[in-house]
């Protein structure tokens, strides 16, 4: 029909663009055809999801309340942020802000993929912290154990640059 007249190259593209690049593949769309495959059926009102420690509330009810806290902190933090006028920290805030209210989105209308830029964020600041306290006992260790005393301890005497 007409694809017989579109050379070749453009007749891959195009089944390429109607495939894959195709405004109706939206993020929403992509969920449902992923997530319809699974062959189990979710019951929320299983007791596994029933906790003592969220006050015996259900583990939705538990998340929706950590997101509307989460929420509160990051407006203050990034209002905070702007008293100072520290790019970096209105930077953070802000996204912070984004993918607290992405969560926020998540759990209240039950989609899942809206959780996923949460849960990285909180990976990336779980990475940063341990690698800045990695630099804090590195530096107090440089501080507190001086070459000098490791030279002395080990009972060997290494000449000095000075001498």
């Amino acid at each position: 029909s007409e694809l017989n007249l579109i050379p070749a190259p453009l007749v891959r593209f195009r089944k390429f663009f109607d495939g894959y690049l195709n405004p109706r593949h939206s993020v929403l769309n992509l969920e449902v055809q992923f997530f319809s495959n699974m062959s189990t059926q979710f019951d929320s009102n299983e007791p596994r999801y029933f906790h003592t420690l969220c006050f015996g509330a259900h583990v939705t009810t538990a998340a929706r309340f950590m997101a509307v806290a989460l929420i509160v902190w990051a407006i203050a933090q990034t209002g905070f942020a702007l008293t100072l006028a520290n790019v970096p920290s209105m930077f953070g805030g802000t996204l912070q802000l984004v993918c607290v209210g992405l969560l926020l989105i998540g759990t209240f209308k039950g989609r899942r993929l809206f959780i996923i830029p949460f849960i990285v964020y909180e990976i990336l600041c779980i990475i940063v912290v341990s690698f800045a306290c990695l630099g804090i006992i590195f530096i107090v260790g440089i501080i507190f154990f001086d070459d000098k005393e490791l030279k002395t301890r080990s009972g060997e005497q290494f000449p000095s640059l000075a001498s």
